[in-house]
């Protein structure tokens, strides 16, 4: 028990706030009270009946100044006063009792419990004053009793070893309070190791939360981010595959252009033949007319389907797109019912574009018919079109990565509030045929016109709708630097007469080609006809000198009409060529070689355009 003594620390102890924390000195305190005011009280009537009133005042005394130390949790403030005054009551009793003797003289054996009294009260480092002061009081009295000045009750042979057994038991009393010290102590070192065990616990917690939270947060962040990079992802494969459908249908739309148009040609030359037989019968000839009507529109569909399929060579001219449409407008405002509001914001900038007027008209027409359309049973319709200036920002060059971005765009915003479309009709809206009006009302060609436009202005297509909430189309096209207005020149209505020229007309079609034979002619034209580029080459050979004019489709079998061409100028390099096709004008189908524009037409042939053409090669 009393092997982790150090003697130096038997006399010193601990400080003690260390040893003797403020709950165990109040219980300490409360504890001495409870066990002396009880035992003062039975003492003093016990020695007040024995007759020692003296004695029996000091154990009184004793008595009432001990009540008040059962507050001393109410007054921890106080506590080195409760102490001090306990150890100053309980000495006086002690000595008292010393001196008296108490019953049947045993009053020396309670000076024993000074040592335990003090050292449990104020604990090691102050107990040993307290009990050096008393073994003082005690040793003076003792000599005082030797000396005769007074008498104790005591034999001299207790007097003389009482010093010794004193110091035993206060030794006894500082090793006992030494280990509770100790104990204490020890106590006190585990609650600090556990309280800062507790702090870094808590901070290497809160540190791993953070470090959690922040992962979590990049977490949510990379999660986010993946998503976005996933709906872009499938937002550009939905346009790749859109695209690669567009190309496979213009591809189809192509070689079906091509031979509708060859069809409109040779209705075109038996029309004009039959105006011409027919002019004097009124009758017939309004009935010539509305085949030509029929076939007008029939080559505005073949068009709209080239352009749709981007097929169609476009020039495009420098204009601007802030003019253009202020023009624009004044006409489609006219074509749009008057019981429906058109909201118009035309910004004050040029926006310069390259464009192409006709395209952009029926860009602007399809779409204001389309909301007409989407209007009919809304109680207050209204159309809003927006033109203004836009810089592409990061969602948006993200959501288009696979084109090339320009700086900056004209962005062109036709709105209704219409009936608006469900999801699966806008992923199909720009496919031809499709509509979704009743039977009659709708081609289906409008907005896939719309779309192969503004793929051949480099620019790009947006449409934004809900069913109930209107539809919004987005238009963007790539600004350029300097503007330029482009007037397109009106084409003369005279009709050139021939003089008997010779002109080489190769075709592959046979209805084409014997039609446009009789026009020719009917122009005033010796004609002589070839069905491929090798008999018109052989013609040419035979014929050259007689030969004013050679016009040559561009796509027969065996030797084209370029290949012809190119043989025909190494017999005479200035003989005038001009080219017919059912395709692009400037372009022959697997031939990168460009042919010029003036010296091209495209089927069904404009009459009046074919006569001019011939006109200008002939007599320049």
């Amino acid at each position: 028990m009393f092997r982790s003594i150090k003697i130096p620390r038997l006399f010193s102890g601990y400080p003690l706030d260390k040893a003797q924390d403020i709950d165990f000195q109040c219980q300490t305190i409360i504890f001495i009270a409870s066990i002396a005011t009880p035992t003062a009280a039975i003492f003093a009537m016990i020695n007040i009946a024995s007759g020692r009133i003296g004695l029996a005042l000091v154990e009184v005394f004793t008595f009432c100044i001990l009540l008040p130390c059962f507050k001393v949790n109410q007054y921890r403030k106080l506590l080195p006063y409760f102490r001090n005054i306990i150890m100053t009551t309980a000495l006086i009793m002690f000595i008292a009792v010393f001196i008296d003797g108490g019953i049947a003289d045993l009053g020396i054996i309670w000076s024993l419990v000074v040592p335990f009294l003090a050292f449990l009260l104020v604990g090691l480092a102050l107990a040993w004053y307290w009990v050096s002061a008393y073994a003082c009081v005690i040793g003076l009295l003792i000599v005082m009793h030797v000396t005769g000045m007074i008498t104790l009750p005591y034999s001299d042979a207790v007097l003389m070893y009482f010093p010794g057994v004193f110091l035993f038991f206060s030794l006894i009393a500082a090793a006992f309070e030494l280990q509770l010290e100790q104990l204490h102590v020890r106590h006190h070192e585990m609650v600090e190791a556990l309280e800062d065990m507790q702090q870094g616990l808590a901070e290497h917690v809160a540190m791993k939360t953070s470090e959690l939270r922040k992962t979590n947060e990049q977490l949510q962040k990379e999660i986010e981010d993946h998503k976005n990079t996933a709906r872009a992802l499938k937002e550009s494969e939905e346009l790749l595959l859109h695209a690669q459908k567009m190309e496979a249908l213009g591809v189809l739309v192509g070689g079906i252009a091509h031979d509708f148009n060859n069809i409109l040609a040779s209705i075109s030359c038996n029309v004009f033949l039959l105006q011409i037989k027919l002019k004097d019968d009124a009758e017939l000839m309004t009935r010539v007319s509305m085949i030509d009507q029929a076939r007008s529109q029939a080559a505005d569909m073949i068009s709209q389907l080239l352009a749709f399929a981007r097929k169609k060579q476009v020039e495009l001219h420098h204009l601007s797109l802030t003019t253009f449409m202020k023009e624009a407008l004044k006409l489609t405002v006219l074509s749009i019912p008057e019981n429906i509001r058109v909201e118009q914001d035309i910004c004050s900038d040029e926006l310069p574009i390259e464009g192409d007027i006709t395209q952009l008209q029926q860009i602007v027409l399809n779409l204001t018919n389309n909301a007409c359309d989407a209007l009919e049973d809304s109680t207050t319709p209204e159309i809003t079109i927006k033109l203004d200036a836009y810089t592409p920002d990061a969602p948006f060059k993200q959501k288009y990565s696979h084109l090339s971005m320009a700086e900056k765009y004209a962005h062109l915003s036709i709105h209704d509030n219409g009936i608006g479309m469900s999801h699966e009709d806008q992923q199909r809206i720009f496919d031809p045929f499709f509509t979704t009006k009743e039977q009659g009302k709708g081609t289906g060609l409008g907005l896939a016109m719309v779309f192969g436009s503004v793929q051949t202005h480099g620019g790009i297509i947006h449409v934004d709708s809900n069913p109930g909430c209107g539809s919004t189309f987005d238009i963007y096209f790539p600004l350029q630097e300097q503007p330029g207005d482009h007037v397109a020149p009106s084409p003369s209505q005279e009709i050139f007469h021939g003089q008997g020229e010779m002109i080489l007309f190769a075709d592959d079609g046979g209805p084409v080609r014997e039609s446009m034979g009789k026009v020719l002619e009917a122009m005033g034209y010796r004609v002589m006809l070839a069905s491929n580029g090798e008999e018109a080459v052989a013609l040419f050979a035979q014929h050259q000198d007689q030969i004013a004019l050679t016009i040559l489709d561009l796509v027969m079998p065996g030797m084209g009409g370029r290949q012809a061409a190119e043989e025909i100028r190494q017999l005479n390099p200035s003989a005038p060529i001009l080219f017919a096709t059912g395709y692009d004008k400037m372009k022959e189908p697997g031939d990168r070689q460009e042919t010029s524009p003036e010296l091209t037409l495209r089927k069904p042939f404009d009459i009046n355009e074919l006569n001019r053409t011939i006109h200008q090669l002939i007599t320049q």
